[in-house]
Parts: C-alpha cells; structure tokens; sequence
C-alpha cells in the first residue's frame, strides 16, 4: 500500500540515518511537485545537499532531477538540461530502470520545447520501452513515469501535425492520470486533448475540454497548471473571435508566471497579448510588450519563441511606418523560422533515418529491446511523415527563395493576392557578360548552364547578404534591386556593395577558369513599379523607366567596370570613389552623365 505524504513526512522527521533521510526528501519531493512546487523544489535542494555530503549516489540522482524540474518549470532549458543528462548517466550506471525512465522524460521535455523533435523522440522511446515492461514494486511510480511518457509522445505528435495519433495518446494517458488521480496529469491531458480539438477547428468542444482543465487547477492552485489552463483557454477564446476575453485570460496568467518567475512560460503570454494589442489597434503598447518579450526570449535562447516575436513586430512596425525597423524585424523572423523550420527538420529527417544521431549504436540496442510492435509502428510513421515534412519544407524554401520575394509570399499566404506597388527610393544592379552570345555558340549546353548556375549562384549569396533583392536571370544577364519590396535607406550603398563584390569574385575566378566572363555592370537609382505576374505560375517583376535606364547605363558599361548613374552618385557620393565620365549621348535620354565606381 503506498503511503502518503503525510506518513512520509513524519519518517522524515524521525529518521537519523542520512540515506533514508534523502530518500524520503526525494520521495517527498516528488510526490508534492504536482501541488507545492516550490515547497518540492526546496526538498530536492535539501536532498542534493545531504546526498553529496555523505556520497549517496544513488539520492544524488534523484535530486538532481527535482532541481531539473525547478529549472524547467522558470524556463531554464540549459540548466534543466545539464542537471537531466547528469541524473540520467547515474541513473545508467546504477542500473536504476525507473530513474533512467524518469531523466528520459524530463530530457523528452526539454528538447521539445527547444524545437529539437528528434532527441525529445529519442528519450521518450527509450523510457516507454523501459516503462512498458513490469517492475516489481515499483508499479505505481512505472504507471505514472509511462503516462508522462505517452504525454510526452502525443505532444511530439501533435508537432508533426499528425492529430489522430496525438488525441488517441493524450486519451490513454488521461486514463492512466484518473487510474492514478495525478491531478496535475489529468489537467495536462485534458489541455493536449482541447489543443487536437482547436487543431481540427472544433472550438467548442476544445473550449469544454479546457475549461475542465483549468477547474483542476483551480482546486490545487498550483501557479504552473493554472496559468497554463488560463493561457489555453485564452488562445482558445482569441480563436473563436474573442479577443477581449482571451486578452483578459493572458494577462491574468502572465501576472500569475511572473510572479513565479516562469520566464519561458511568461513569453508565451507577452507575445498572446502583443498580438492581440496588435489586432485591437495599440501598435505601440503591442510593440512595447513584444520587446520585453524579445529581451527575456534571447536570454533563453528559444527560437521557437524568437521567431514569433520579431514576425509580430515587423508587423507592428510595418503598421506605425517604421519601414526600416519593419524590415530588420522580418528579416530576423525569416532567418529563425528557416533555423526552425528548415535545419531541425533536415536533421531530424536524418536522425530518425540512422535511429540516432548521438549513438547509433546504442539507439540499436534500444530498439532490439522494444518488444512492443506499436513503438515500431510509431517510429516508422514518424520516419515517412518527416520525410514528407522535409520535401514540402524543401519546396517552400524554394519558393521562398528562387521565385517571390519573403514580403510578397506572406501577402498571398495571408490573403491569397497582392497588389502592384510603387516604390520611390530602389537602386537597380544590372549585368551582363561580354561577347556572350559568341561564347555561348561555342560551348556546349550543359557547360554554358553549369557555368552560368555557379556564377548567378554566387551572385545570389553576395544579393541575399547585403539586403538586395535578385528579381531575376534573363539569359546572361542578372537584375537585382535593393529598397523594395522593403524599404531601405541604404539600399543606393548596398547595390554599389554588390556591385564591388561581384566584381571582386568574377576577377578571382576569371584567374583560375578555363573560360573567362568579363561583365558590364550597371546602377541607377529612382522609382520602381513592383508586382506579380500571372495567375497560376506567379512571376514578381519590376517596370519603370528607372529599371530601362540602368539597362541603358550597364551597356555603356566597360569590361569588368560598374557604370554608375548621376542619381546613385548623389546618394552615395560621400561613402564611395567614383572616376567622372563625359557625357554620354543615349538613345531617348539626350546627354547622360556617368560615372564609373573605383575598387574597393
């Protein structure tokens, strides 16, 4: 019969041997988490320090656990996870099946809400498959570590997009919690169930599933569940049109989490309550809250979290005018959503493809002690459906990328269309190689293309890392432009900057090359019309007697030199060498004075 906590406490008052005493600070610890987590916290402190002073291994394990649970519970992954990964190679070397379980889950956790699916993956296989299998007096701590497990497992599926199998793991789990009557479990459960709900669009039965949830939590009053629950019911009622409400739920629960000092947990509100500022009109209070949220968001180093808050702040700047701020903020939620979205996928795909990354050979042993033919089943289908998460991953960059530029592509995901727009301040960089149509009857295709793809290659990560924008290839020659489809007040120094180094790389390569390309450039400043073309197979184009003049000034051009017009002169003048030119008398445009750019 397991005793509780009551009993427990006064063994702990009685005992005087200190080995016993950390067992029963552990066992206290854990067995009050769910309902005084400061208070389990405190007793884990006090079993770590006892623990080490008399070299009781095997309680020094399971302290270091209660203090991971500390940590993660303020958001504190670095350190939540260095205490896991030292509990759980103690736990190993002891030979202790449910500590190691235990560490699993913890370490499940924390990689999860890193982003990192395929470790979170990893640990929660290795503890189902320990937790699967009876252990002999120890059965109600294995049915509580497994229900976390399964917990744990559904989140991840939940990830994954994959719904069905998250509501039919959520629900196993919650049956396991009411077996148990874990309260914080069941509150946990009921919230992921309302979460698949929300997901599928069923907003009222998500809506009855939540308030279930956080009903539990206000019996306990433990910070971490209520506020959760009222964070979840907020996004619920934000979902369903009700702002207001869901903005009044988000700032009780912020209050309530940064009372606590629940750092990670607090950012998810602040960027709740940006948005919805943002949605209600206040840019400016909508901007201040997402800063703060920005600030704490760095110091934890949690992309996931990142990403979202400078994505929202572009938009906010983009409302208030801040065109520049707008752009750096989008630009930076660009860059993290691809680190995400894009890099963690890619290497889950190949982690899930070699079984671990880490230790294939140990993540071999593992699976030859699966007995369990569901887990098999499961880790297959993660293995197919993250394949297909790579490919359309893949696809989407390539869109990104190579056909439309970032600020376009939103508009079509937000609305389905975009307008044409006028731009007053775009520098334009064109080019051309030449005595390319001589060269070209030369060679043959596929060397003509490979030459041209290695070239334009190059030129794309010098345009992409400067802040230009390459509209595209017509032949040998390449257009680009800086200043639209995002403002830039530098965007006449960044196309000179291009310029430069597309002339520095031709040079060095022109050195080492069997087939030399000596290039005209271009560059002129003014006004540009911006746009997408077509309706099935969307083209972004740019038109304006700005976009024909620097095709004008790029061919009275020299070899290897950068013709620059009278209107980027004046922009960039102070900041740049140019070599005068005479006037130059060009077809519709009378004399024309040019200059030519130094080196850098």
């Amino acid at each position: 019969m397991t005793e509780t906590i009551e009993e427990l406490e006064r063994q702990l008052a009685a005992a005087t041997d200190d080995q016993e005493q950390v067992r029963l600070l552990n066992e206290v610890a854990f067995r009050v988490r769910g309902v005084d987590p400061q208070r389990a916290v405190a007793l884990s402190e006090r079993a770590h320090a006892l623990a080490t002073s008399v070299e009781d291994n095997a309680g020094l394990a399971a302290a270091l656990l209660g203090l991971a649970f500390g940590k993660m519970i303020r958001g504190n992954y670095s350190e939540c996870l260095a205490l896991s990964l030292d509990a759980l190679a103690r736990f190993r070397d002891l030979g202790d099946d449910v500590g190691t379980a235990q560490a699993g889950v913890y370490l499940g956790f924390v990689y999860r809400s890193l982003g990192n699916l395929d470790r979170a993956l990893e640990h929660y296989l290795e503890a189902h498959a320990i937790l699967s299998q009876p252990l002999p007096g120890q059965e109600k701590e294995r049915k509580e570590g497994l229900a976390w497990c399964i917990y744990g497992l559904a989140g991840v599926q939940s990830e994954l997009h994959d719904q069905d199998q998250a509501l039919q793991h959520y629900e196993e789990c919650l049956l396991l919690f009411e077996e148990l009557d874990v309260v914080a479990g069941k509150s946990r459960a009921l919230s992921g169930i309302g979460s698949v709900l929300m997901a599928r669009g069923q907003y009222d039965q998500a809506l009855e599933k939540l308030r279930c949830s956080l009903d539990l939590n206000k019996e306990t009053k433990v910070v971490a569940g209520l506020s959760r629950s009222l964070t979840d019911v907020g996004d619920c009622l934000e979902a369903m049109g009700n702002i207001n409400e869901a903005l009044d739920y988000n700032r009780t629960a912020l209050a309530l989490r940064e009372e606590s000092d629940f750092r990670d947990a607090a950012l998810t509100n602040r960027i709740n309550i940006g948005r919805i500022l943002l949605q209600q009109g206040l840019v400016a209070e909508a901007g201040d809250m997402l800063d703060r949220a920005r600030t704490v968001a760095e110091d934890l180093e949690v992309k996931p979290k990142l990403f979202r808050i400078h994505e929202i702040l572009a938009e906010a700047h983009e409302k208030s005018g801040r065109f520049d701020l707008a752009l750096e903020h989008f630009q930076t939620f660009h860059r993290l959503e691809r680190e995400v979205h894009s890099d963690e996928t890619k290497t889950r795909v190949k982690n899930l493809q070699v079984a671990s990354k880490v230790d294939i050979a140990e993540k071999e042993a593992e699976i030859h002690r699966l007995r369990n033919v569901e887990l098999a089943r499961l880790n297959e289908e993660l293995q197919e459906r993250n394949e297909a998460i790579r490919r359309e991953q893949e696809y989407n960059e390539e869109l990104l990328h190579n056909v439309l530029p970032a600020k376009i592509v939103r508009e079509l995901r937000q609305s389905g269309t975009t307008n044409p727009e006028t731009f007053e301040d775009v520098t334009v960089f064109f080019s051309d190689f030449i005595d390319f149509t001589k060269k070209s009857a030369t060679l043959e295709p596929a060397k003509l293309i490979a030459e041209l793809n290695e070239i334009f290659t190059k030129f794309d990560e010098i345009t992409e890392r400067l802040g230009c924008e390459r509209i595209k290839t017509i032949g040998d020659a390449y257009l680009a432009v800086c200043g639209m489809p995002r403002p830039d007040k530098d965007h006449a120094a960044k196309v000179l900057r291009l310029a430069q180094e597309a002339v520095e790389y031709l040079n060095e390569r022109n050195q080492t090359s069997d087939i030399e390309w000596p290039v005209r450039i271009g560059v002129h400043s003014g006004r540009v019309v911006g746009g997408v073309v077509g309706v099935k197979k969307y083209i972004y184009d740019v038109f304006g007697d700005t976009i024909n003049t620097a095709s004008r000034i790029e061919s009275y051009s020299e070899s290897m030199r950068i013709n620059v017009s009278q209107s980027t002169y004046e922009l960039t003048k102070g900041h740049f060498t140019f070599v005068p030119r005479n006037e130059i008398e060009v077809k519709g445009k009378g004399a024309v004075k040019m200059y030519f750019l130094a080196p850098a």
